[in-house]
């Protein structure tokens, strides 16, 4: 897992629940996985942990389907399994 300097945490193949366990905010955490290749396909699946806030998930939502941004947002029902 690789931290970013805007705080963002990158996800390769990670639980979100796992990423988001011992952080304090964690209720703000989400994984959004960007569908390849987005020029062809504009959509992000996105993955909450069990205690993310669905106030930031719908907000999310809200966030990518913006004209400037204009993507669709595709819910996961629950994370998979990591490897």
């Amino acid at each position: 897992m690789q931290v970013m300097r805007s705080g963002l945490l990158v996800s390769s193949g990670i639980l979100p629940s796992r990423m988001s366990a011992e952080l304090a905010g964690r209720s703000r955490c989400l994984v959004a996985h960007p569908i390849n290749p987005p020029y062809l396909i504009p959509a992000v699946e996105l993955v909450p942990a069990p205690w993310t806030d669905p106030q930031v998930v719908e907000r999310t939502r809200e966030r990518l389907a913006a004209r400037r941004i204009a993507l669709h947002s595709l819910l996961a029902a629950r994370a998979a399994a990591s490897a």
